[in-house]
């Protein structure tokens, strides 16, 4: 069964530590997701019965590849149930996390989990990103925006690029900052061909996110896509 065990399982495999009370808090808002989507629309049905593999692996899997910047500004762009934001909020409670998406009830929905979970330090906005771009509080305020493959990556970039900070910082060990980290599965030769053409990405890295363990998944072929702009 893919349940918190099968999910911890794997981290422990691969090198990274998960404390109880995260997990626990991981597995209560699995639940809390899967009862929401009873109202409303905020994953797929049929993958409410694998969402520890669907949904909560795949939003952290990456992890286990490159790691964030600590207490860094995150931007999760349409983040639908709350994914990738509220698992990354679990695991690193130092980072600021910002949700948006584009219909409010969907964002109601989320409010209610967080208040559920009783996680603090994460912010909500409504709105299409080419709205919400020059809102004050957002507008050139994170380190990175991640998203879970809500377009095609010419036009994440562009959603993005408004959102982040205009200095990137670099070490050796973490993702760059002023990075858009885009979670994707399937052949994206052609999506990375058209964003190679913008003349605002500077760079781009495609990880192939396998790890022990991935040989046994339902959907193994995952990606992390990383874009730099200038």
């Amino acid at each position: 069964m893919r349940d918190k065990f099968w999910f911890n399982n794997i981290f422990i495999e691969n090198g990274f530590s998960i404390d109880d009370n995260k997990l626990s808090l991981l597995e209560k808002y699995c639940n809390l997701l899967i009862n929401k989507n009873q109202i409303v629309d905020l994953i797929s049905p049929n993958s409410e019965k694998n969402i520890w593999e669907e949904h909560i692996l795949h939003s952290l899997s990456f992890l286990l590849k490159v790691k964030l910047k600590q207490k860094s500004h995150v931007l999760d762009l349409g983040t639908g149930g709350g994914l990738p934001g509220i698992p990354l909020k679990i695991l690193f409670p130092d980072i600021k996390m910002v949700l948006i998406d584009s219909t409010q009830k969907k964002i109601i929905a989320v409010k209610e989990i967080i208040n559920s979970l009783g996680i603090n330090g994460i912010e909500l906005f409504t709105g299409r990103a080419e709205e919400l771009k020059s809102e004050k509080k957002l507008n050139g305020k994170f380190d990175y925006v991640i998203s879970r493959a809500v377009g095609k990556l010419d036009k994440i970039f562009d959603w993005s690029l408004p959102f982040l900070k205009q200095t990137s910082i670099k070490t050796n060990d973490n993702i760059p900052t002023r990075s858009i980290l885009v979670l994707k599965g399937g052949d994206i030769t052609d999506e990375i061909n058209i964003v190679k053409k913008n003349k605002k990405l500077l760079d781009l890295d495609v990880i192939n996110i396998t790890f022990k363990g991935c040989e046994n998944l339902f959907n193994p072929d995952k990606k992390l896509i990383i874009m730099y702009p200038k």
